[in-house]
């Protein structure tokens, strides 16, 4: 039986991973309200600060990579909460950077720090929970929209129009204080993982096939989600494209949050299936009525809404039997942003040639070869499980 201490320590622990994508999600929601200021403050023009994003994605791609390494060779909790800190420091030091040379440098900092937090908050849940663990990662995920969503906010009662950054920035950096303290009052989960859980060896290598399904659904929820205003506002204006892309986050957020419960009654890969199987449905009105009304509302909040579990879902299927390894961990996140960097760049330069219709199609290909690989993935899984004995997916 769980003592009332230990039960303690594990929902301050639970609730620190959570702030802790949180503070991820509020990050990046606060790029789209600062980015004018952070242009002006720089003294270089609009077109130019996107370099600044990009360095804070390099960053975050490189600390993705050397996160599992930090997070197994230390105190997990401890990693965490020094990444926490470290990225307050360099959040408080944004409204002071007076030139895009001095602000690069602490952008990859800030995206390098944020990886960190992502590897090690998904890998602790996992290791906590065990089997029990996929409504705990889904509601991890959707801690990451509610601090996305409320940032625009933030900004809002912050900002003043004689500092537009720096009170932004500077609460910003607060924020992991308190995260961090607790953090490194709390101890971590053990190594092993629970020992109710049906635990096996550690998951230290993922195979090609895990990666390339990790990669090519980065890349389908990036393009769709990058590209769908411009895909709306081509064929019915910007107000059109406003709206539609409100209900569509909107209905992703809320469809995250409904994958908490479905968790718990239903397997991860019939979930991932009729994930795929239903934004495969919803994307068919786009690529056919790319012109109507209601396609675009019914395809764009549809795809949206199904593909709201697939990432959380995935990272609990492929660890499934296995003791949570961050470098594992760490691999998944590297190649879902690697695809979420590549994909979208490639469907910009076929925008030109083919037209907005390359939006829907390049998310439909992703999809489908997502989805077979998932198939493939799962049908493997449960030939050796039935062969061992084991549980199958």
């Amino acid at each position: 039986m769980t003592s009332p201490d230990a039960r303690r320590a594990r929902i301050l622990a639970t609730a620190s991973y959570f702030a802790s994508v949180g503070l991820i999600g509020l990050v990046g929601g606060s790029v789209g309200p600062t980015l004018a200021p952070l242009a002006a403050q720089t003294g270089i023009g609009l077109s130019t600060i996107g370099v600044a994003l990009s360095a804070r994605s390099f960053g975050y791609l490189i600390g993705a990579v050397g996160a599992g390494r930090r997070i197994e060779r230390r105190n997990p909790h401890r990693a965490i909460a020094f990444a926490l800190l470290a990225a307050g420091v360099a959040l408080a030091l944004v409204p002071i950077a007076r030139s895009l040379g001095a602000l690069l440098p602490i952008m990859a900092a800030m995206g390098c720090m944020l990886a960190t937090l992502d590897v090690g908050t998904n890998t602790l849940l996992l290791r906590r929970y065990g089997e029990g663990a996929a409504p705990y990662l889904n509601a991890l995920h959707f801690s990451y929209g509610l601090g996305a969503l409320a940032a625009p906010f933030l900004v809002a009662a912050v900002a003043t129009p004689a500092a537009p950054l720096s009170w932004t920035y500077w609460t910003l950096a607060v924020v992991p204080v308190p995260v961090a303290l607790a953090l490194f009052r709390t101890p971590p989960p053990p190594r092993e993982g629970p020992p109710a859980g049906n635990i096996g060896s550690p998951a230290t290598r993922i195979s090609t096939l895990q990666t390339a399904i990790s990669f090519l659904y980065g890349g389908a929820e990036a393009v769709f989600t990058s590209w769908l205003y411009t895909f709306v506002d081509s064929h019915a204006g910007a107000s059109m494209a406003t709206n539609i892309s409100g209900a569509s986050w909107a209905a992703f957020s809320l469809f995250r949050l409904a994958g908490v419960v479905i968790a718990r009654r239903v397997a991860p890969s019939r979930i991932l299936l009729v994930d795929y199987a239903a934004s495969l449905l919803f994307v068919i009105p786009l690529l056919v009525f790319p012109d109507a009304g209601w396609a675009m509302w019914i395809g764009a909040a549809g795809v949206c809404a199904a593909i709201a579990s697939v990432y959380p879902t995935t990272m609990i299927l492929f660890n499934r039997g296995l003791t949570p390894s961050a470098r594992f961990v760490s691999t998944i996140i590297v190649a879902s942003c690697l695809g979420s960097m590549t994909f979208p760049w490639l469907t910009g330069r076929l925008l030109p040639v083919a037209g907005p219709i390359a939006v829907p199609a390049v998310t439909a290909g992703l999809l489908v070869v997502a989805f077979a690989g998932t198939l493939a993935y799962v049908r493997g899984r449960g030939e050796r499980s039935a062969l061992s004995g084991g549980y199958g997916a």
